[in-house]
């Protein structure tokens, strides 16, 4: 993987990010995956579809508020309490937050993902063993893509964590993740290709 997919990383973020595209305002990268997929599915359940109005459909899907609504019924077909689902602004947010910021003008041309993922256990969003208690509000926002451009000084990356002490080292991890070169670069192709 070249960069994350969307923007956020760790447990509840990852969740609001989702619920986002459920009501299509989500990151458009994670929006193409998802109609992709979702398309993908209804042809191999034997909906008699082509690709191209499968893609409609579920981009419909996403804009009607008909795919959010479906989500809704059934996480309450399983018992589950929807009223966060409907209002994430009222869940607990982490208690501190640190911004990594760029140290120089360019364009972003790379992640190092794995480190990324080892930020995110660093502040608590994962876990190294099973006796590791996860953070669930722990976690990263990215603010930048590759090929976006950079102003010295712009958010790179946010940091989330209940516990101060997990934000330092995250940060010392996280600092060196990206590369910003002077040229501008395009972002990567998302899909590749497609195996029939």
């Amino acid at each position: 993987m070249d960069q994350p997919l969307g923007y956020k990383i760790g447990n509840w973020l990852e969740i609001e990010e989702c619920l986002d595209c459920l009501k299509g305002k989500g990151p458009k990268d994670l929006e193409e995956i998802t109609i992709e997929l979702t398309s993908e599915m209804l042809i191999q359940a034997g909906f008699k579809i082509n690709m191209e109005d499968a893609r409609k459909t579920c981009f419909q899907a996403l804009r009607d508020g008909s795919a959010f609504n479906k989500f809704l019924e059934l996480v309450r077909a399983q018992g589950g309490d929807a009223k966060f689902l409907q209002h994430p602004e009222r869940f607990l947010r982490a208690r501190y937050i640190k911004k990594i910021r760029a140290t120089r003008d360019g364009t972003l041309s790379y992640f190092d993902t794995y480190q990324i993922g080892l930020g995110g256990i660093q502040l608590g969003s994962g876990r190294l063993n099973a006796d590791t208690k996860i953070d669930p509000y722990a976690g990263i926002i990215l603010h930048k893509k590759i090929g976006d451009p950079v102003k010295k000084g712009e958010i790179l990356l946010e940091l989330h964590s209940s516990r101060r002490s997990s934000l330092k080292a995250a940060e010392e991890q996280l600092k060196e993740v990206f590369i910003i070169q002077p040229k501008v670069i395009n972002p990567p192709k998302l899909i590749l290709s497609r195996l029939d």
